[in-house]
This record gives C-alpha cells, structure tokens and sequence, in this order.
C-alpha cells in the first residue's frame, strides 16, 4: 500500500544550499554525451546563486517565464534548477518536436528570456518584431572562460545573498509533451510540488545516496 506523501515545501534555494553541505565535490551529474563532462552539487549551487543575482538584476518577477531550447547537458539542468532557484518559471519544449509546434509555443509562453542552444538552427524561430531576448545558452566551463549565457553568468556572484522570490504556490515549471501524436500540451508545477515530487520519485524506486542513475530520455 503506497504511503501518502507528506513531504513539507522545501525551496530549491534550501535544497541546493544544503545538498551544497552536504555533498560538495560530489557528482550531481556526468554528461556521456559531452565526453563525461561533470556538475557537482557544489558547482550546481554556485550557478544557482549567479542566476539568481543575474536575473535580480534584470528585475525577474514571479511567474515570469524563461524558455529554453536545449537538447540534454550538463548547461539544461544547471538553467532548469538555477530558474527554480531564483524563484522564475523555467519552460522546456523538446527541440525534435516539429517545427511549428516550437513557434506556438514560443508565442504561447511569452518568455521574458528564450535561452537557445546555437547549431540547431532554432534561432529562425524568432519573431522579428517581438521585444523578448534570445540568448545563446553557451557552454558552461568550471575554470572560467564560458560561453554565452554562461559566460554572462560569470559577471555575478556565486553567494547565496539572494533570496527567491516566488511563493509556495507560484509556477516552477512549464513542461510541454513531445508532440509526436498530438499538439504538444503545457503542464505546469508549483513550486511547493517539486521537492515533493523529487521525495517521491527517490522514495519509489529506493534511491540511496551512492547509488548511480543512468538516464537516456530526453530531460523535455
């Protein structure tokens, strides 16, 4: 019988400070893709902390949206908890899905940042008369030196001096289904259910804290 789960809201700004603690150097993720390249949960809380004053500075409001365009790295899950951190709304759409799809759901979304990953050619997407910033997503390189967003990234600082700014029941995430048997369709989380939903994945299959996850599906 399963147990009702009963897990109290945790910000993502608690919970990557304090796995920050707890884990430090430890892998949070190694990319095969990208020549086994590695996050740590030390690393993946630094950048939470810069996204939060990067978008601070930039006057992120709660619900606001920033929509990336990005296949599986080591950079999508850095932005899509680092969003979550600074207390924004992030939205993900799967670049495979048609074409068309991707621009309804650009216009659909109305970011107030589109964050794209260059050498797909998602760019011709943009509206040449809309007023929301498309910025490449980059390349994200421990020792320094980034590329585009994360290059951005690394004009601010990575303490945890800024709080989040969203409330228990403001949107987290935009997930948009693939698209392959339908239009896609947008499915939105609170923030107060995703440290849930995390518990309750973890606690589902006994996730312990040495064990190792291999994950092949696309993260949109």
């Amino acid at each position: 019988m399963w147990e009702v789960q009963t897990t109290r809201y945790k910000p993502m700004r608690a919970l990557l400070a304090e796995q920050a603690r707890r884990f430090g150097d430890k892998p949070y993720m190694v990319s095969i893709d990208q020549d086994e390249k590695a996050l740590s949960y030390r690393d993946l809380w630094r950048l939470g902390n810069r996204m939060a004053h990067f978008f601070a500075a930039r006057g992120l409001k709660p619900n606001d949206r920033v929509l990336m365009l990005s296949e599986n790295s080591v950079e999508f899950i850095a932005v899509f908890l680092g969003v979550q951190r600074a207390g924004g709304t992030i939205a993900t759409a799967n670049v495979e899905m048609n074409r068309a799809h991707i621009a309804e759901i650009v216009a659909a979304i109305d970011p107030v940042l589109v964050l794209v990953q260059e050498g797909l050619g998602l760019e011709e997407l943009r509206d040449p008369e809309s007023q929301t910033e498309w910025m490449a997503l980059g390349e994200w390189r421990e020792e320094g030196g980034s590329t585009g967003f994360f290059a951005a990234l690394e004009e601010h600082s990575d303490q945890d001096e800024i709080a989040e700014i969203c409330a228990p029941e403001d949107i987290a995430v935009i997930f948009y289904t693939s698209g392959t048997e339908a239009k896609p369709k947008g499915v939105m989380q609170a923030h107060s259910a995703v440290w849930p939903n995390f518990d309750a994945s973890a606690d589902c299959i006994e996730l312990r804290e040495d064990d190792r996850m291999v994950d092949c599906r696309s993260y949109t």
